[in-house]
């Protein structure tokens, strides 16, 4: 397993092995600024994760990087000056990477590419799997034929899916899976990340509940 871990003394995070069988966490990167960890190839051998340009964080600067576990060795696979990329996620084969962009961290745009290993992808290969609406958190299928992702496109935030042609291009129009109805009472799909299996999607879902009290005063004036 690999996780990130900040340095209480630095800008950087870390990244460390940690054996689920036994034995200590063993740091294998300390050599950028942000390493944030998106997701790990099928194969085991690479990672994506999140980088920045300098310290700031400014909008504009957030790319995915891989990291080669064998040589320990990174390379820029997604960068474009004007979005900030997040959420980059392997498709179950290996050979895609699903991902969303952000422009000013306002308008948000699922987009899917193939992927190569130790190569730069140019933006004119990249997928738009949304159509200029918000789309976030993007996951695959457990077979790879759709892509699941969270938006407030309707104005009620839901968990939408986009099924995959030849091509891996979108085919038709993306479809609300939940919640279906419209009601204003209904829980809130929170910001945190989704899971997606053979049978099921994990997500984090707020319920708010209040009560009226009555409270009566200790002393009462003459």
């Amino acid at each position: 397993m690999y996780v990130q871990y900040p340095d209480a003394g630095s800008w950087r995070d870390f990244i460390y092995y940690a054996p689920l069988s036994s034995g200590l966490p063993k740091k294998i990167w300390d050599r950028s600024l942000w390493s944030w960890i998106w997701d790990c190839a099928p194969d085991g051998k690479t990672l994506l994760v999140m980088a920045h340009s300098d310290r700031s964080g400014n909008a504009g600067g957030w790319r995915i990087q891989e990291l080669d576990l064998d040589s320990l060795s990174a390379t820029a696979f997604l960068y474009d000056s004007s979005l900030d990329l997040w959420q980059a996620h392997f498709s179950h084969d290996g050979r895609w990477v699903t991902f969303n962009a952000t422009k000013d961290k306002e308008a948000s745009r699922v987009y899917l590419v193939p992927f190569r290993r130790k190569a730069a992808l140019p933006r004119s290969e990249w997928i738009a799997i949304t159509e200029g609406a918000e789309g976030d958190k993007p996951r695959f299928s457990y077979d790879d034929r759709s892509i699941f992702f969270r938006s407030d496109r309707d104005g009620t935030r839901r968990i939408w899916v986009q099924t995959l042609g030849p091509h891996k291009r979108p085919d038709g129009k993306p479809i609300a899976v939940y919640p279906l109805g419209q009601s204003k009472r209904a829980p809130v799909i929170s910001d945190d990340d989704i899971s997606v299996g053979p049978h099921l999607i994990v997500f984090t879902q707020v319920e708010e509940n209040g009560n009226i009290w009555l409270l009566e005063p200790a002393f009462r004036g003459r």
